[in-house]
């Protein structure tokens, strides 16, 4: 009776060992791009918080730039200024009625002489 032909073999089982290799490349792989994906979603975090503190920041600005905008553009602050300032807003002056003269339109001027005519056409483009 022959015996077991494989007992003294030693053969390698290359297709358990190519199915294990092939496991553990495609879980570490997949741990890998867990972590990565993972430092992204945090520096993503960290970047909109910064966005929104600048965005807080600016709002905040904004409020103030309005508030000081309204303060100097009403009528009783402007009128403060103008009376307070010693050169009437540096030098401007209110210029008085008599003073103003209103131009109308313009007169047409006549053509004294023929000297100041041009021709318009050429006498070739205009005979054809």
């Amino acid at each position: 009776m022959p015996g077991n032909r494989r007992r003294n073999s030693n053969t390698v089982p290359l297709l358990t060992i190519t199915a294990w290799i092939a496991v553990c490349l495609f879980v570490g792989g997949a741990g890998l791009g867990y972590v990565a994906m993972k430092s992204q979603l945090h520096a993503s975090g960290a970047e909109i918080e910064g966005l929104e503190k600048e965005i807080a920041d600016l709002s905040t600005q904004d409020e103030v730039v309005r508030a000081r905008i309204a303060e100097l553009s009403s009528t009783s602050a402007l009128r403060k200024r103008y009376d307070n300032d010693k050169t009437k807003l540096n030098g401007l002056v209110e210029i008085p009625q008599d003073k103003l003269v209103f131009v109308g339109r313009p007169q047409p001027h006549p053509v004294e002489s023929g000297r100041d005519l041009h021709q318009v056409a050429n006498r070739e483009t205009t005979q054809q």
